[in-house]
């Protein structure tokens, strides 16, 4: 593109003289962001074929390395016909651009708040209702038994189902804790530090079922994350493993620490009976869902790690085969922190 005239303007927008705008070649297709020039470019050659007045915005790398964002306005000056002159102005649109951003953070925040409520909502109606409509049920009973003995049952019974609810209770005051909790310590934290605790917690189920270990992790990998959430990740991840172990050979856990499309991926794996992700790949990280007819599985390990994940920004998924094992990836973004607190809108 060449120039014939430039204001001094421009050099409080980007910090070039005019000199260097109108004396080196290419200079304005040069300094267009990588990422934006083709599209920049594009348009601008639409632009000037079909001579019609035209807007657009992209990004240019000011003198001082800084990306600023510009809003370009194409005028053309049209003398019987035919365009004569075209009149451009650059406006520097950078601090819009940021509020923008951060408008649409806050708006896709609030968005995934709105859908855990509802979640948190349903949990807490079906859930105590549930307990309610049992307590209410025997309590009749109670008032309905002939003798001393069917009265006493039915409290062995009531009292079991008073312990559950405070189960319940107690788990839905963690999910509140976690989805509240705006000041998280973040600190650097050694993986195989927080493995190995994980397996010292495990340690009678991992020797009584021949666990083993494949660790992919270097000794000195660390990840910056809240300690009490990384352990119980890790625990939740690996005892769900021993768990759904296959019958017919021993288990095998595999470990891994990698990047990928600059997020750090810790990846656990296991050689177990696999989960049906088909008929159940939606209910995995649900509250009380279970997948098999083990009389351990409680339905609540999965449901807090999902949401400890989601509190720490990140996001979890699983790859899994029936009678072959199951792969749960939690992708931690590679964002630098100071060691301190983390606020978390929620």
């Amino acid at each position: 593109m060449t120039f014939t005239f430039v204001s001094k303007k421009v050099e409080t927008i980007l910090g070039y003289t005019v000199a260097a705008y109108m004396g080196i070649p290419n200079f304005w297709e040069d300094h267009i962001y990588p990422e934006d020039r083709e599209y920049a470019l594009r348009t601008s050659n639409l632009v000037n074929k079909t001579h019609k007045n035209h807007d657009y915005e992209y990004r240019m790398i000011a003198k001082d390395g800084k990306i600023i964002w510009i809003r370009d306005i194409v005028n053309f000056v049209i003398e019987i016909d035919k365009p004569v002159i075209s009149r451009g102005i650059m406006i520097d649109i950078t601090i819009m651009k940021e509020a923008e951003k951060t408008l649409n953070n806050s708006l896709y925040l609030v968005s995934e708040q709105n859908k855990r409520l509802l979640n948190f909502s349903y949990i807490v109606s079906h859930n105590l209702r549930s307990h309610t409509s049992n307590i209410e049920s025997i309590i009749s009973l109670i008032e309905s038994a002939d003798t001393e003995e069917e009265r006493n049952e039915m409290m062995h019974l009531l009292k079991s189902v008073s312990l559950s609810l405070d189960e319940t209770m107690s788990h839905l005051n963690e999910v509140v804790n976690i989805n509240t909790n705006i000041g998280l310590m973040i600190s650097p934290l050694n993986l195989n530090i927080y493995f190995t605790k994980a397996k010292d917690i495990l340690c009678e189920q991992i020797q009584l079922n021949e666990v083993s270990f494949v660790t992919n992790v270097t000794d000195d990998a660390v990840i910056n994350y809240n300690p009490a959430y990384l352990e119980s990740i890790l625990y939740n991840l690996i005892s769900n493993a021993i768990r759904y172990r296959h019958p017919q050979r021993k288990p095998i856990i595999t470990i891994k620490l990698y990047n990928e499309k600059g997020e750090n991926v810790i990846e656990v794996s296991d050689n177990g009976i696999g989960i049906d992700l088909a008929r159940n790949g939606d209910k995995i990280f649900g509250m009380y869902k279970t997948f098999s007819n083990n009389p351990e599985a409680r339905g609540i390990g999965l449901f807090i790690t999902k949401n400890q994940v989601a509190a720490m920004g990140g996001t979890i998924t699983v790859a899994s085969d029936l009678n072959i094992g199951t792969t749960f990836k939690i992708y931690i973004k590679l964002k630098k922190q100071k060691s301190g607190l983390l606020m978390i809108i929620l």
